[in-house]
Order: C-alpha cells, then sequence, then structure tokens
C-alpha cells in the first residue's frame, strides 16, 4: 500500500455536518431595523426556550449573553457578514447561567473579545453550548473558548488570527465534555490548542496547528480523536495510575519532532502517521497497531514501568531505532504490503 493511499485514509472526509434547525424563526433581528429588534441581546430577552431567531448581515457591537435562555442565533448569510464585535471588554459570548440544549450559535464570526483567562471568545460554564459554521478570529487573551462542565459542541469551526497569550489555550475544557468535527484550530503563541482537564471528548476531522507547542493535551481525561492532522505535541498525562483514564487516536496524522507522550495513562494508537515517535512512560495500557512511524530518532519509547505490551502491523521509514527498549517489533522497514491491517 503506498503511502498516498495512507494519507487518504488518514484524512478520509467526514459526514456531512448537521443541518441548521429547520422551520421558520421564532423572531429576527436587524441592526439596520425592519425586523422585530435591532440587538441580539433584546431578541433573546423576548425569545422563549427553543426559539429560533434569525440574524442578518450586520456588525453586531454588543457583548452576548443568553441569560438563561436556550435559543439558537441563526445567520441568514453566514460569517463573513455577519459579525460580533463587542465594543466592551470581555467575552464575545457569554452562556453561563446553566442553558441547556437548544442553545447555539449558526454562522457568526466572534471578534474583538478581551479576557485574560475566563475565555476571550466564549465563556461557558455549566451550560449547553453549539456552535456551528461559526469563524472565531481577532480576540485577545489567555484563553479564547473556556468551558467549565457542560456540553460543547463544534461544527465546522474555525480559530485562528487570535492573540493568545503565552501559557494559554485556544480551547480550554475543564470537566463536562466535547463533541467536534471539522475543527480548524491555530496556537499562535499559545502553549495548547485544545485543553482537557477532567473530561471527555470526540474530535473528528481536526486541523490543529501548534508547530512549536501542544496540539492537543489530556489531563486525566479520556476520548476519541480521528481522521485529524495534528501539528505539535500530543500529550496524555493522568498522574494517579487510574486505568480508566484513556484515549483512542485513529487514522490521525502526528507532525513534527515531539509526537505522542503517554504518562500513567492509557493509549490506544490505531492506522495513524507519527513523525517524532510515542513516549510511553509507566503507561498501564497500550495498544499500538498498524501505524506507519517516520523520521524519528525512537519510534516507541516505552519504559520499564509501563505495562507490557506487543505493537502489531507497525512500519518504520527513515526512523534509527525501533525500540530504545531493545525489542523488534513487526512490521517490514518501508514495505507496507505485508501489513495486512493497513
Amino acid at each position: 500500500m503506498t503511502l498516498t493511499l495512507l494519507l487518504s485514509l488518514a484524512c478520509s472526509p467526514p459526514a456531512p455536518p448537521a443541518a441548521p434547525p429547520p422551520g421558520a424563526a421564532d423572531r429576527t433581528v436587524d441592526c439596520n431595523g425592519g425586523a422585530d429588534h435591532t440587538t441580539l441581546n433584546a431578541a433573546i430577552d423576548a425569545a422563549s426556550d427553543q426559539d429560533i431567531i434569525d440574524v442578518e448581515p450586520c456588525t453586531y457591537t454588543e457583548r452576548v449573553t443568553f441569560d438563561g435562555k436556550s435559543v439558537t442565533l441563526r445567520s441568514t448569510a453566514g460569517a463573513a457578514t455577519t459579525i460580533i464585535d463587542p465594543t466592551v471588554a470581555g467575552a464575545v459570548v457569554a452562556v453561563d447561567n446553566g442553558e441547556n440544549v437548544g442553545t447555539g450559535l449558526i454562522g457568526f464570526t466572534l471578534t474583538g473579545g478581551t479576557e485574560t483567562s475566563s475565555g476571550a471568545a466564549v465563556a461557558m460554564d455549566l451550560s449547553h453550548l453549539r456552535l456551528e459554521d461559526v469563524v472565531i478570529t481577532g480576540n485577545t487573551g489567555e484563553t479564547i473558548v473556556n468551558g467549565y462542565g457542560g456540553h460543547l459542541e463544534l461544527r465546522n469551526v474555525e480559530i485562528t488570527g487570535n492573540t493568545i497569550t503565552a501559557g494559554g489555550h485556544a480551547i480550554h475544557l475543564h470537566r463536562g465534555s466535547l463533541d467536534a468535527s471539522e475543527l480548524e484550530i491555530e496556537c499562535g503563541a499559545g502553549e495548547y490548542g485544545i485543553y482537557f482537564g477532567h473530561n471527555s471528548g470526540l474530535v473528528d476531522h481536526a486541523t490543529i496547528t501548534c508547530p512549536a507547542t501542544t496540539a492537543v493535551h489530556y489531563e486525566h481525561a479520556t476520548g476519541r480523536l480521528q481522521r485529524s492532522r495534528l501539528e505539535g505535541q500530543v500529550s496524555l498525562v493522568s498522574e494517579d495510575g487510574n486505568d480508566e483514564d484513556k484515549v483512542i487516536f485513529e487514522n490521525d496524522i502526528f507532525i513534527g519532532s515531539a509526537g505522542l507522550y503517554v504518562f500513567e495513562d492509557g493509549v490506544e494508537l490505531r492506522n495513524s502517521i507519527l513523525e517524532g515517535g510515542i513516549e510511553l512512560d509507566s503507561v498501564l495500557e497500550a495498544v499500538i497497531e498498524s501505524n506507519l512511524f517516520l523520521d524519528s530518532a525512537c519510534a516507541i519509547d516505552a519504559d520499564a514501568a509501563t505495562s507490557p505490551f506487543v505493537p502489531e502491523y507497525n512500519d518504520f521509514w527513515n526512523v534509527t531505532a525501533e525500540s530504545c527498549q531493545g525489542t523488534v517489533f513487526s512490521g517490514a522497514n518501508g514495505n507496507l504490503a505485508v501489513d495486512p491491517m493497513l
């Protein structure tokens, strides 16, 4: 099997994103007049739970606060011409009053947010939020999208062109859960693309670019990351020997010399391409099958405290050592034809 075909498997197209909520809008917004309301917050204040609010193209100079209302703001013309750019400091969108399923934004650009730690573009606390066809750019802070508890859904969301302070995050989630597909992230000067803390997440078909830092970090977290391109280190840390903490990687491409690092956690890695190798430190459970390791001094570095495991059907191209522990793993260097799993 050729490397080109393997790359196509790793980045196969995802299923189409879910359609916007069907049906007519319950109310409308146009900052130029001629609609039910001229501001987003006025429409939210007048709405009932599960209402759909259609929003005409404009630059809305206000911070959006849902104030406990589970409603959807739906752009009629898309993110390029429907912009939320507040004129005051703080997050562009706040969802922090127990908002439930049915809370979301479709087709907006979120910009101009300034916040040190709680989310320059989105601040979510113990709530539910869905973002679809949303561009998050031109915001400044330690964290761009911040969530504590609750559930965050992302569909076709771009988080690029923001100013993230050193040590900061494009997405920071503590507890709660994430369900993301068609996601693009750039770290800039920030430390993390996505930071999972004590939670779970599904990430499908993402491009995360953090060449000098960490693309994704899992801290006492579980989840699945698949069909994605990850530039920068990916790290898993448990620190308490919890064998229930496990992350599954399938059909991913790991770019850069930092590779994948796992400490006292569980990991399953299948059908992926890795530069930089994988380092296992006191790992409780490891499954490493049908991967291609590229351009590293050591492809698989497992310390003596890692539970025994047998990597299967892996191949190694331009790798100095397949293992730093002296074990030769199955798979012929540069010959994917011998691998039935691929």
